[in-house]
């Protein structure tokens, strides 16, 4: 049963075993797992419920619908724009569906630096399985490549940088290109339509419009979830609930799970610190040919030949990764105001687009709350990122110049269109990446709830058990204590199925 806002007409309240605080991820894949092992799950869900025919391929009713604060959740500094999916299934309603795992070096750093025990290749390995045979995982035939991402290959192969194709959760892929605004044909296979269904078969219940605000506890342990059911139209709590549980699952992601933690009183001090935001730079190439880059798959390859991973400092290096959406989409990584915007918008059918990821360090970034309760995300870039960011701009001039085009550019108010390797070597290696002209996203929020076995460093041990506290287990990217991957999703899932699986066979 799933209920959403204008279904609840009164205060409500409910009891299970265990209450699931989002259904993304994290969420969706606990509530499946231990709603089939016998336990009664409650979900919590702050966004909407939808499907395929919800998902009309018109950006501004999609951005408001699926996306968190519709698509324009901002680092404090409005320098990194926050991207998080908002609705039953999270952001694998809204990602580019590329699956990738946790890189064996990372998992290396994790035990040797953060101390964190018992997550490994050998661990994880069943949990990779059983998450990517889910998701119907496999690999992008070379038929559903895009011109776009083809652009990026083709440069890089002819520079001899290695590259290649994602593997994916789609079956059935029609080439729609709308992936990053909710697939209307079923083909991406995200939560909504394999572990959430499963979760529903095993008798699970979901409250879809109903916002967690804060964990009860008594005693030392938890008790259950107060919240509000929200009117999602006019954007307003309507009535309360109030679900009384022994366990409580908190997967609201690296950005609002903190801000439930510090509401609730728990966590200490460690709670929304350590945020990492692995930002990309938007790169766009302009071709004399049509590239007509917003129809198929819109990111299906990449070029890791500059990946640097080891087990003292985890993810590193820099890689280039294809990407596309609609106009809305370009309008935000095209540089250029007014006549400079238009002029150069105005050859969208002829570009080319890429992002250029540079996995960040855990540092001095935050998660607070806002007056009113909003978060508040602090983070600044920092000087590696910034090194990284350029050689991958001077990486990815190379790369679209070799395969033709005409001239390059990224998303920064002060990078000029260059139309030379020279001149865009020497732009890249001067570019200034400052907060008040480059335009940075983020899909890939982690570590604000560092796992490890330390508890004076971290919020939850190396199984996602709070310290401090009885019944509460965080299963989310926040439990990262440094860059898991390039896309997080499968990450996070595996984590999930391992966590709920200590979880079953503990009897907890």
């Amino acid at each position: 049963m799933i209920r959403v806002g204008r279904e609840v007409t009164s205060a409500t309240k409910d009891r299970a075993d265990v209450c699931v605080i989002g259904s993304g991820s994290g969420g969706a894949v606990m509530a499946a797992l231990l709603a089939e092992s016998g336990k009664d799950v409650v979900v919590l869900e702050e966004g909407g419920n939808f499907t395929a025919r919800d998902f009309t391929g018109r950006e501004g009713e999609m951005y408001p619908l699926l996306y968190r604060d519709g698509g324009g959740q901002f680092s404090a500094d409005g320098g990194v724009n926050v991207l998080q999916g908002r609705a039953v299934g999270g952001s694998t309603l809204i990602n580019a569906a590329d699956c990738t795992r946790i890189p064996p070096e990372v998992l290396e750093h994790w035990g040797t630096v953060y101390d964190v025990e018992g997550v490994n290749e050998k661990t994880l390995r069943d949990s990779y399985s059983r998450v990517e045979r889910a998701l119907g995982v496999t690999d992008i035939l070379e038929g559903q490549i895009n011109r776009n991402n083809a652009l990026l290959l083709e440069g890089a192969t002819k520079l001899s940088m290695k590259g290649g194709t994602f593997r994916t959760n789609r079956t059935g892929c029609a080439g729609i290109g709308t992936c990053l605004i909710g697939c209307p044909v079923n083909a991406k296979k995200g939560a909504h339509l394999n572990y959430i269904p499963r979760a529903l078969a095993a008798g699970a219940r979901i409250y879809a419009d109903a916002r967690a605000d804060r964990i009860v506890v008594n005693n030392g342990a938890a008790t259950g979830v107060r919240g509000s059911i929200l009117d999602r139209e006019r954007g307003i709590a309507t009535y309360p609930i109030e679900i009384e549980a022994e366990h409580i699952v908190v997967s609201a992601g690296a950005i609002h799970t903190p801000l439930l933690l510090a509401r609730s009183g728990l966590g200490g001090e460690q709670v929304g610190r350590n945020l990492t935001l692995q930002p990309q730079i938007p790169f766009i190439a302009l071709f004399p040919e049509s590239v007509v880059a917003w129809k198929g798959i819109p990111q299906s390859t990449y070029v890791d030949a500059f990946d640097h991973n080891t087990a003292k400092h985890g993810l590193g290096g820099y890689r280039m990764e294809g990407i596309s959406g609609g106009p809305g989409f370009a309008s935000f990584i095209f540089p250029g105001i007014g006549a400079a915007h238009r002029q150069l918008f105005e050859r969208f059918a002829n570009t080319a687009t890429a992002l250029i990821l540079v996995p960040d360090r855990p540092g001095d970034g935050f998660v607070s709350a806002q007056k009113g309760g909003g978060a508040k995300i602090t983070y600044t870039v920092q000087d590696l990122w910034r090194k990284n960011a350029r050689k991958g701009i001077a990486a990815a001039a190379r790369c679209y110049l070799e395969a033709g085009a005409e001239a390059v550019l990224w998303a920064d108010e002060t990078a000029e269109v260059i139309r030379s390797l020279k001149k865009a070597e020497k732009a890249a290696a001067n570019a200034p990446l400052a907060v008040s002209s480059a335009r940075l996203v983020s899909a890939h929020c982690q570590g604000t709830c560092r796992m490890g076995e330390d508890e004076k460093t971290c919020v939850a041990d190396s199984r996602g058990r709070m310290y401090g506290v009885k019944g509460v287990t965080i299963c989310d990217a926040s439990l990262f204590p440094s860059s898991a991957s390039t896309h997080t999703m499968i990450p996070t899932m595996a984590m999930a199925d391992l966590i709920a699986h200590h979880l079953i066979d503990s009897g907890a």
